[in-house]
């Protein structure tokens, strides 16, 4: 099968294939997720769950500004969440039931970690019977431009 974009085949080989990363360096890389449940996951689709709260340890390796693209759903009804970077509020999405791509910019990052938090500005939710767990929003998928 040909190679995902920003990837180039450098050796096929009978067990295995080595690829070459070309696509540029992402501004940033999560490198630590807290307040969002364990990946899940049914046939292609991914997702985490949030509660209350969620936060994000971002690693910025040089002075950037980045560009963040959510795609996000909201637990049985519309939902809004605020986005704080190093607590200064950056944004407010509204997540409707039905999937969304969202964009937030992150200006004038410096080099080291940063702090992205996420509230939920609406109470949570109760899972369906027999889960636990109290909901807010669906994290589908994120992106770094």
């Amino acid at each position: 099968r040909p190679a995902l974009a920003g990837f180039v085949l450098a050796h096929d080989g009978t067990d295995a294939a080595v690829y070459d990363i070309v696509a540029p360096p992402a501004p940033a890389v999560v490198a630590s997720i807290d307040g969002f449940y364990p990946l899940e996951r049914r046939g292609s689709q991914r997702w985490r769950w949030m509660g209350g709260r969620g936060s994000w340890i971002i690693q910025v390796p040089r002075t950037t500004a980045a560009t963040l693209d959510l795609e996000l759903s909201g637990y049985q009804h519309s939902r809004r969440v605020a986005m704080s970077l190093n607590v200064r509020r950056i944004a407010v999405l509204q997540a409707g039931v039905e999937r969304s791509w969202h964009r937030v910019e992150l200006v004038a990052l410096a080099p080291g970690p940063h702090e992205l938090t996420f509230e939920a500005l609406e109470p949570v939710s109760p899972a369906p019977p027999g889960d636990p767990r109290m909901l807010s929003v669906m994290l589908h998928d994120w992106r770094w431009r």
